[in-house]
């Protein structure tokens, strides 16, 4: 899966549904029913962060997309973390490494946020999910 299938996946789920319970849902689904490397290259293609790195206010089921793919690669093989075995063996990094090498920015920035993602950022407004 190329970078464009990954957006066709996730520009499909916010048509399907605006519930993000029931987004995740559709993607684990979906991701079920194609190849496990297509399931690795989603993963890949994903930007992420480690879990403690968000906050409550922070999109609180935008973490959860980052488990999907890992979720139905395991039920694919019977294997914990088999995925992120998998991204090594093929040499990939996983996207929610600890050590990043990129440069470090403002996560609390919506302007950055919108520069820096701004599929991502149409797709899961951050605003929605802020408390005020």
């Amino acid at each position: 899966m190329d970078i464009g299938g990954f957006w066709i996946f996730l520009e499909r789920s916010a048509r399907e549904t605006a519930n993000p319970r029931q987004r995740i849902q559709w993607l684990e689904y979906r991701l079920s029913r194609i190849s496990r490397i297509h399931v690795e290259d989603f993963q890949n293609n994903l930007a992420g962060r480690r879990p403690g790195q968000w906050t409550n206010a922070e999109w609180p089921w935008w973490e959860e997309l980052a488990y999907v793919a890992n979720r139905v690669h395991e039920r694919s093989t019977g294997q914990e973390d088999s995925l992120y075995d998998a991204l090594a063996a093929r040499g990939q990094r996983n996207p929610s490494d600890p050590d990043p090498t990129d440069r470090a920015w403002d996560f609390d920035n919506l302007a950055e946020i919108q520069r820096r993602l701004p599929r991502l950022a149409s797709l899961f407004p951050r605003q929605r999910y802020l408390k005020a």
